[in-house]
Order: structure tokens, then sequence, then C-alpha cells
């Protein structure tokens, strides 16, 4: 990390900057990608959730499994979830579970992870797996999201250039991340992905982010939970958690 991060601004302020947005409109085709990025295009679990409260992004992990950010569902009642890099594939939820807590994206003590369950599945070769326990000191990873310059897509997703994982705790982010930010506005809830070979392992979320700073919930606090909803939605066993490739 280049800067610390109370020399930069409060925990509260940071995530005040940066959420969900009200809506989605179409970039400028001059525009820049996600900062640092690209096209998403081989990450076809890589999904736009659109809410009756606004704009996220998220990872298809099971046919009727989505992985989004909390504060993307607390004040929202249901979801539309698009996959543009497989197929075009939609569907709808109006069930969603998180142990997220707070007004809107202001709590630096909440875990920052959604599940949504589907109405109707998401069919897909394989899917990512889960973390299960905190990542190692200095992981790569690349973060995924909806933003081209600071506008929301409805029909692409980005992938943002290497960052490296400290330890949240350290800012006042007990159940983070945080790392040089990728995300923009409108990135929550899009995946985090640990940067190795033959893997293609989420570690976190997008969750807020400002002033050359973000902040990633981890998704290993709550894995158990996920695992839960993941056999609650899906009781035949199903391609869930296999690797797909060389990973990110």
């Amino acid at each position: 990390m280049r800067y610390s991060l109370f020399a930069l601004l409060t925990p509260f302020a940071l995530f005040a900057l940066v959420g969900c947005v009200a809506d989605a409109s179409e970039p400028a085709s001059d525009a820049q990608e996600i900062i640092g990025g690209q096209l998403a295009r081989d990450y076809p679990e890589a999904v736009l959730v659109d809410s009756d409260r606004g704009a996220c992004s998220g990872t298809v992990i099971a046919p009727r499994v989505v992985l989004t950010a909390g504060h993307c569902v607390t004040s929202a009642t249901r979801w539309t979830v698009t996959a543009p890099y497989a197929g075009g594939q939609r569907a709808r939820s109006t069930k969603a579970w998180t142990k997220y807590t707070g007004a809107g994206v202001i709590n630096p003590r909440a875990i920052d992870v959604a599940a949504l369950t589907l109405d109707s599945p998401i069919e897909l070769d394989v899917y990512p797996t889960i973390a299960t326990e905190m990542a190692r000191p200095n992981t790569k990873v690349r973060n995924v999201g909806r933003v081209r310059n600071g506008v929301v897509s409805n029909t692409a997703l980005f992938i943002g250039r290497e960052v490296t994982l400290e330890r949240g705790v350290l800012y006042g982010y007990p159940n983070s991340y945080v790392a040089d930010q990728v995300a923009e506005n409108g990135d929550s809830g899009g995946p985090v992905y640990e940067k190795r070979p033959g893997t293609r392992k989420i570690v976190a979320v997008n969750s807020g982010g400002a002033n050359g700073i973000e902040v990633l919930g981890r998704v290993d606090l709550v894995a158990s939970d996920i695992a839960r909803i993941l056999r609650e939605a899906e009781p035949e066993p199903r391609s869930t958690g296999q690797q797909r490739n060389a990973g990110p």
C-alpha cells in the first residue's frame, strides 16, 4: 500500500463514498474501463446485479446462488441478475441473506457480504470456489465490476489490474481487506479473485473505497453460511466449487 488509510479519511467517510448506484446508464464508447482494467469476457460467472434500490455487481457461485455485497441487499426487496458473458442469461430473486448491518454503506465493522437465491438457474460449465480461510500476507488479487470511467454499464463487466491485499483490521476494518483502489462506485459486490495459477478462488467482494484506497469484504468469515445456502438452493450435487482453468 502506498498510503496510510488513517492519513486519508476515517472508516465512515470511506464507506459513505462508495456503494450501489441509484441507476445505470451506458458508458461513452471512448471511456476508460474499471481503473486499470479490461473487459471481463473470460469470467462468465461475473454478473450485473440490479435491484429496486440500485446497481451492484456479483458472481454466480452455483446455478441458483449469487454472491454480492451486504449493503447491496439490505434496503432492497427484489433483484435481477444478468450474466453478459454466459450467453446473457438472466434470473430474478426476492430472497437475500446477509449478516451486514448498518445504514447504507457506513458500517466498517460489519461483514459486507451477501448471497442471493435465484428463482431460476444460471447455468455455467463450472463455478468458482470461495475462500474458507484468511488470505496469506501480500496475496495478489484482481477485482471485477461493472463500472467504466465512473459510469455504470448495463451490458458489461471489467477486471482491474493486480493489487495486493492488506489486513483491514490494521485500518479499522476488522472484517475486511484493504488494497490500492481499483473498484469504483457501482462495483460493489463484484468478485475479488486470488491471483494464483490453477485456481478461480474468490477471497472477497468489493465493498467501498475512496482517495486511492478500497475496502473488500472477506468471504471466508461467512464461508459456512454460504455453504449452507448452497446446500439449500442446490440439494443435488452440482459442479459448484470446481476450478475452471488457470485462474485470473
